[in-house]
């Protein structure tokens, strides 16, 4: 090889390698900001969607004491009223999910669509066994709950695994981040708590905002995108070439 050739400047194509992680150091604290606040936009979406389509849902159906879904819903929402709720809840998270994640590789309407199969599937899981309990101990329903949440993770993972190494960790993220909200709310409802110079409506309203928003951040939003940005990309996906499945 020449002096010439040695002292040549790189090409474009030589110097622009593609990051070995699916989302870029760069690009990570822009990505876990936008990640969560579509998480946020996409909660106040449904609950504006389903306060238009709840009048023409099933009505619930009344549990023991026991029953989480009883605190919620009055009772545990109808099997068709949970695959509706489950669908549309999803579509709108994998959605806002997929609008960010497309950027990196995985196509937003498969996204989009397998989340909400995998949601509409929690629901009417949670909702039959639950149904078929009839009174299910008080800590049942969150442990099923956070248990179904693979079933996400296991319709996402139909995609991430062409990406990625060491997909399969992604089944863990979501039961993770479910059962670890419950810690984060408890901390930040005790910080609200040592603000005893706000009036005690005030500190009940804000608890109650915490409580319903927080905890869909930490759980859809936060830990997920941190989740992302963990994962190196698969060898064949770094080469842009067709992804093939690496467990």
């Amino acid at each position: 090889m020449s002096e010439d050739e040695t002292l040549a400047p790189k090409t474009a194509q030589e110097t622009d390698k593609p990051s070995p992680w699916l989302i870029p150091p760069a690009d990570r604290l822009g990505f876990i900001v936008g990640f969560t606040l579509l998480t946020l936009v996409g909660n106040v979406l449904f609950g504006f969607l389903f306060r238009m389509i709840a009048p023409i849902l099933p009505p619930s159906i009344p549990l023991g004491q026991g029953g989480m879904g009883a605190a919620l819903f009055g009772g545990v929402p109808h099997p068709l009223s949970s695959l509706v709720i489950g669908l549309l809840d999803g579509l709108i998270l994998g959605l806002g999910q997929g609008i960010l994640l497309s950027r990196y590789g995985p196509d937003l309407l498969r996204w989009a669509s397998l989340t909400a199969i995998g949601s509409a599937l929690l629901q009417v899981s949670f909702s039959l066994v639950c149904l078929g309990l009839r009174t299910p101990p008080a800590l049942l329903p969150p442990l099923l709950a956070g248990t179904l949440t693979l079933l996400i993770g296991a319709m996402q993972w139909q995609i991430l695994r062409h990406y990625v190494r060491r997909s399969s960790l992604w089944f863990a993220l979501y039961p993770i981040a479910f059962f670890l909200k419950y810690p984060l709310i408890s901390g930040i409802l005790a910080l609200i708590g040592l603000l005893k110079g706000l009036p005690v409506t005030t500190q009940m309203q804000t608890r109650e905002i915490v409580t319903a928003y927080a905890g869909s951040l930490i759980f859809r939003g936060l830990i997920p995108a941190a989740g992302l940005c963990a994962f190196h990309r698969s060898f064949r996906a770094s080469m842009d070439v067709d992804p093939v499945p690496v467990e």
